[in-house]
């Protein structure tokens, strides 16, 4: 279902760009010329949200908070209710809790206007303050964490006894479920997926060339870049994930890229937040769980300054044009395929939710002549399950086991994923 409104989305846009260069392309006024832009992007995202959930599209319009503090013009919005109408014009200024996403709008793409756009976002974040969280937060906040660092959320309590890294992800994912999700969508852009991935290095390097930069930690990116044909991808777990890893030093794939389906990129980022705001179903998306393949562009780690301060350091990925038209393949998802000796750890954690290791588990797998701790580092590796002191707990929400063939397999059918790989497999 999502791929196939992607599609005409993007036959949409197509037709609308051919409109506005075949009728309009006479205009020469700035302000109007943006304005059919930021028309274009206000039907699109029209096209793309649900009936009924009370959701609108605004533009021009702006964010405020509790105590008042406005951000800066917002090109377009996606907003719940009827806001503040601004006197005698068409514009609105609607609470931050009220606001589902914001739109950056740009004809022409390019470093400068890259930079007035992350700028443009930032105020959002600026004016983001201290408030009681909703419900579907916390699931943002415990889905992404889990899918992003390999283990299940930390209680408030033990927060403070985490590592500091942990601590800093735990944080920034916690702003990340609060902030509505941040897009920019340039039209008249770089060509190819190169050229982009270089104007923002360039960029980045300009806003670092004297020291440190605020304005540009990992989590102040905006979520989705889109530059014609071609896109940045944050990685923040949702709705897009690729795992930490620990192995590395720059451990944070914090953003990636791809030269393939913008309008999918643009559904999956707004589905995926409606859909843990009002709790939709998962049949919103389809029976369609392929994970989605991206080039590497930036990683990221954490770097100490001195006693009080830390910051963040990046590490780009740099490839040919022949390199990136190569985009790694979509592959069907698929559960985990597991041994029966792992089988047998699953069942006791799937049955107990927790499962802490003694003497007794460890002499039971020494009689086949397997060591516990070689198969509790396989299912981490897995990433099944993660360990705490001598306990396993799951990773997976709603896991179900399957045997057929002489094997065993495990995954997660949270949004039915086991359940439609069984019954393709029924059907072969």
């Amino acid at each position: 279902m999502i791929r196939t409104i992607a599609d005409f989305l993007e036959e949409f846009k197509n037709n609308g760009l051919e409109q506005i260069a075949t009728n309009d392309r006479d205009i020469s006024h700035t302000v109007t010329i943006g304005n059919m832009y930021e028309g274009l992007t206000a039907e699109i995202l029209d096209k793309a949200i649900f009936d009924g959930l009370n959701l609108k599209i605004v533009k021009n319009s702006f964010i405020y908070n509790d105590s008042n503090k406005l951000s800066k013009e917002m090109d377009c919005m996606i907003v719940i209710g009827n806001g503040t109408k601004l006197s005698f014009t068409d514009q609105f200024k609607y609470h931050i809790s009220d606001v589902v996403a914001v739109i950056q709008v740009k004809k022409k793409l390019y470093k400068d206007a890259i930079s007035d756009a992350h700028q443009n976002l930032k105020s959002v974040i600026d004016i983001s303050e201290p408030r009681d969280g909703e419900i579907y937060m916390n699931r943002i906040l415990s889905d992404s964490y889990r899918l992003l660092v390999g283990k299940k959320i930390p209680t408030k309590e033990d927060l403070p006894k985490l590592p500091f890294r942990d601590q800093i992800l735990y944080n920034f994912l916690l702003m990340q479920s609060f902030w509505p999700i941040r897009i920019v969508i340039g039209y008249d852009t770089y060509k190819t997926e190169n050229a982009l991935r270089e104007g923002f290095v360039s960029h980045l390097e300009d806003v670092t060339k004297d020291g440190t930069a605020p304005d540009y930690s990992p989590i102040s990116f905006p979520d989705l870049i889109i530059s014609g044909k071609n896109s940045i991808i944050k990685n923040v777990g949702m709705p897009f994930c690729l795992p930490l890893d620990n192995n590395m030093d720059f451990y944070w794939e914090i953003l990636q890229t791809t030269n393939k389906s913008p309008m999918y990129l643009l559904l999956e980022m707004i589905w995926t937040r409606i859909s843990y705001r009002f709790s939709l179903g998962s049949e919103i998306f389809g029976d369609d769980f392929a994970p989605e393949s991206f080039h590497r562009f930036l990683s990221c780690r954490d770097k100490k300054i001195d006693h009080s301060n830390f910051g963040w350091e990046y590490n780009y990925y740099s490839f040919t044009d022949q390199q990136l038209s190569i985009l790694p393949d979509n592959f069907e998802w698929e559960p985990v395929e597991i041994d029966s000796n792992e089988s047998i750890l699953m069942m006791g954690l799937i049955k107990l939710q927790n499962l802490t290791l003694n003497k007794k588990d460890a002499a039971f797998f020494e009689e086949k002549n397997i060591k516990i701790e070689d198969l509790v580092d396989s299912l981490v590796k897995k990433r099944l399950v993660y360990k705490e002191k001598d306990t396993l707990f799951l990773l997976l929400d709603l896991p179900i086991l399957a045997f057929g063939n002489g094997k065993n397999y495990v995954g997660e059918n949270k949004s039915g994923e086991m359940t439609s790989w069984m019954r393709k497999q029924e059907n072969k």
